[in-house]
């Protein structure tokens, strides 16, 4: 009964930081493409990069009641992708000045990012008491 108690710590620890480490690579993504305009939607710009599009981590337990605890994780686009802005000197601007911007909130991806760091440590230490638990267990069985 103790060994799959001390397996299923090792498991949600891990799928812990697997969609820790998914949320923060989403944050990451989306404050590094912050400012990557692309012209709108509706214009006509051939040669004209397309704005950065940000995506949400979407995380949804694949284990339960006695199933091993894992993860499964997608990326979705976000909706909107893009906002309009002003920004009449991009050479993609439209003839009003408006360009696409990715519809990233930087203080809300930091926030976010904050929140998946703690995750993050909280579930490497649930490893590190998990494992120091197991050479407990080991030495008392030994």
């Amino acid at each position: 009964m103790l060994d799959g108690a001390m397996f299923a710590a090792f498991s949600i620890a891990h799928a812990g930081l697997a969609a820790g480490a998914a949320r923060l690579e989403a944050a990451a993504g989306n404050i590094a493409g912050a400012g990557a305009t692309g012209p709108l939607p509706s214009a006509r710009a051939d040669a004209a990069p397309a704005a950065y599009r940000p995506v949400e981590a979407v995380v949804r337990s694949l284990g339960g009641g006695d199933a091993a605890a894992s993860v499964g994780v997608a990326y979705r686009p976000r909706q909107p992708a893009t906002v309009t802005r002003y920004d009449p000197s991009a050479p993609f601007a439209d003839p009003d000045g408006f360009v696409a911007a990715p519809d990233v909130d930087l203080a809300a991806e930091a926030v976010d990012a904050l929140a998946a760091l703690a995750s993050f440590r909280a579930n490497a230490a649930v490893l590190r008491v998990a494992d120091a638990m197991a050479e407990a267990l080991l030495d008392i069985r030994a």
